[in-house]
């Protein structure tokens, strides 16, 4: 047997479900505003060190906020290494509208240094 669970009256409810949505728009409106958004497109690189990272540079960003990466099947190696995940990182202090993508195999979870990725990437923060 289930219990039923009190309800506040439906048009306060309502109300207050509204006054809180419109209050959540118009902040990621206004965050949103101020944002830039850059893409790059289609891109193969190699990964420069032993941690496997790639630097990305967003040329009219002041400063990376943000990026949504996805990989491009169809690198170079083994069947193994082009199953990858590229991930990024922010660092402080990096030079302005650059961030990091870090690619690792899904099956090993292994980073893969010296290996070339193939990338699509969208960034986001201040413009310069």
């Amino acid at each position: 047997m289930s219990t039923p669970l009190p309800r506040p009256a439906g048009p306060d409810l309502e109300h207050r479900a509204y006054v809180a949505i419109k209050g959540l728009a118009d902040a990621t409106d206004t965050a949103l505003s101020v944002l830039a958004v850059a893409v790059i497109g289609d891109t193969k690189d190699t990964t420069s060190n032993p941690w496997g990272d790639v630097t990305l540079t967003f040329p009219t960003l002041a400063r990376v906020d943000g990026v949504v990466i996805l990989n491009v099947y169809g690198t170079t190696g083994t069947t193994l290494q082009q199953l990858q995940v590229p991930i990024w990182c922010r660092v402080d202090g990096a030079p302005a509208g650059q961030a990091y993508l870090r690619a690792f195999s899904t099956l090993t979870n292994a980073v893969l240094a010296g290996h070339p990725v193939r990338y699509n990437a969208i960034g986001w923060g201040p413009p310069k």
